[in-house]
């Protein structure tokens, strides 16, 4: 339990940082832009820590656990494609934010190894 409650608060903790700085970089990609890529980073990223607190909530069933942190997963790799496309237009440069999201994952996973086996089959489809 106690390697639980490290990994969810270190989970929460680089959540925080990697909204921080998404928030930061929205805000430099110009408003009227058609695709509003700013906005939809900004939404995405400021719902990963709320499935994250779900999951990791004490009163959480575990097949409930499992499917925030999936959710979370998810909107992280709608975070990594607002990132690319913002790279691509020349908004800005995203490898570190990039980074920043695998870390995360990589620690939703190290929890929840159903992310892990989707990530490997999805992998596998492509």
């Amino acid at each position: 339990m106690k390697d639980s409650n490290y990994n969810s608060r270190k989970i929460k903790e680089k959540t925080q940082e990697l909204v921080s700085s998404l928030n930061s970089i929205s805000d430099r990609i110009p408003n009227g832009q058609i695709y509003q890529i700013g906005e939809k980073l900004r939404k995405s990223a400021n719902s990963v820590p709320k499935y994250i607190e779900l999951g990791f909530n004490e009163n959480t069933r575990k097949f409930d656990k499992i499917r925030f942190l999936i959710m979370a997963n998810s909107v992280l790799e709608d975070c990594r494609t607002y990132l690319s496309l913002a790279e691509t237009l020349k908004y800005a440069y995203t490898q570190d934010l990039i980074e920043q999201i695998n870390s995360v994952n990589d620690l939703i996973a190290l929890d929840c190894p159903t992310i892990n086996y989707l990530g490997k089959k999805s992998q596998m489809a492509s």
